[in-house]
């Protein structure tokens, strides 16, 4: 289970890292996602870049959370 901080009291924001672990996703192919403005809710907070994560889940819960296979691991 991932523990999910509250930053500045706009939510639940996880990392990059976390989300990778939890949705089983490489972190390079969420790092061309957020580039390409492919993931909802992602931030960057003092420089790093944080998601929202009840965006993501919601997205994903839609039938939206399509993201491009990496193409080193296809």
């Amino acid at each position: 289970m991932i523990i999910v901080g509250s930053v500045s009291g706009n939510g639940e924001f996880i990392d990059v890292d976390q989300l990778a672990a939890e949705l089983g996703l490489d972190r390079k192919t969420l790092y061309t996602c957020i580039k390409q403005e492919q993931l909802p809710g992602t931030r960057r907070i003092r420089g790093r870049i944080k998601i929202h994560r009840p965006t993501v889940v919601e997205w994903f819960r839609k039938g939206q959370g399509a993201v491009p296979r990496s193409r080193r691991n296809p």
